[in-house]
């Protein structure tokens, strides 16, 4: 589990969010979690009775109204409002959004291709050759020699993986169009 706190810096007038640290959980109940959460703060030294609004995702372990997280650390902290993680939510809208057939179809066109160069050495050579001689492609993918598959769980990390596809996208049709010469 990753712990994050975000709040209001006095001293710079403004709110952050800092990462506090990873913690294992002994299982994934409501129970288990919500003890850990609590350990963890308490371990960092975070006054979790000033806590408002701590932000999980909508599992039934996490966001369940009588057994979930937030329900345990209501009956702690009465004035801790349950919200749903935001970069869950944007996950899930994401998810949503690549079900539209022209998202989907690009979709699936960027990890076929990645994988046509990937899962073969004759091609992958092929792709690094033309990308060496292409200074600007080379320079936009930041040095990177091969197309990165697109990652099936986390939806919003795929705009790295799609950058680099554009950003190769001359290196990608001029290994094509060789690759179909010989």
């Amino acid at each position: 589990m990753a712990l994050c706190l975000r709040y209001f810096d006095h001293t710079t007038k403004s709110v952050r969010e800092d990462f506090i640290s990873f913690t294992e959980c002994e299982a994934t109940t409501g129970e288990s979690v919500s003890e850990a959460f609590l350990a963890n703060w308490r371990k960092a030294c975070v006054d979790i009775v000033k806590m408002r609004g701590p932000g999980y995702d909508g599992a039934s372990n996490m966001s369940g109204k009588f057994r979930g997280v937030q329900a345990r650390i209501r009956q702690i902290i009465p004035d801790a409002m349950y919200t749903h993680c935001k970069a869950h939510c944007l996950n899930l809208a994401i998810i949503h959004a690549s079900q539209e057939p022209l998202a989907k179809n690009m979709m699936n066109t960027v990890q076929e291709v990645a994988f046509l160069f990937n899962y073969s050495c004759k091609r992958l050579l092929r792709f690094q050759e033309t990308s060496a001689n292409d200074q600007v492609s080379r320079e936009q993918m930041e040095n990177r020699t091969k197309l990165q598959s697109l990652c099936e769980t986390r939806w919003a990390a795929r705009a790295d993986e799609l950058n680099t596809f554009k950003c190769s996208y001359t290196t990608i049709v001029d290994s094509l169009d060789d690759l179909n010469l010989h």
